[in-house]
């Protein structure tokens, strides 16, 4: 039989580690979830790193994933997206000058183009894709590398639902 008092221990450890988690969490502010855009429309962003008191952040990737990977195994198809690029935000001692900022608006790619070479489009519509930033920091607190940090909006591509 299970006592009171450890379940009351078991589901402080557990609030307390899923606290520690949120302090680190860095998230995409805009665009809000499932928000529907247009191939070729521009579409606000801003993304709210880690960085605090003793935290520091230091380069945050963007990427559009048209699917969410499965596995983190090595794969000759991981995933399929768009990379938006790698940026940085002011935040001191680590960045104390951003040389690369994240622009205030990103533009949905049009996935019927080809790409060229040998890409080819593919068309879709009211396609759930994923708004994903992996963001390096560090807390103080001694790792091999950089902490990750992960933030995920799942977003509308060229939806027709009014």
């Amino acid at each position: 039989m299970v006592s009171f008092r450890s379940i009351l221990t078991a589901s402080a450890l557990l609030l307390s580690s899923s606290a520690a988690f949120a302090q680190y969490a860095g998230s995409i502010i805009q665009p809000a979830s499932n928000t529907v855009i247009a191939p070729g429309e521009s579409f606000p962003f801003q993304y709210d790193t880690v960085a605090d008191y003793s935290i520091t952040s230091y380069n945050f990737n963007v990427y559009l994933f048209t699917e969410l990977p499965t596995t983190f195994t090595p794969s000759g198809s991981f995933a399929n997206g768009y990379f938006y690029g790698r940026y940085d935000q002011a935040n001191y001692p680590g960045v104390p000058y951003a040389t690369h900022p994240a622009p205030s608006n990103f533009t949905m790619p049009d996935f019927s183009k080809n790409p060229g070479g040998f890409g080819s489009g593919a068309s879709a519509s009211n396609s759930t894709v994923y708004l994903t930033v992996i963001e390096e920091y560090a807390t103080g607190q001694g790792v091999l590398g950089f902490r990750m940090n992960l933030a995920v909006t799942p977003l509308i591509y060229n939806g027709t639902i009014v």
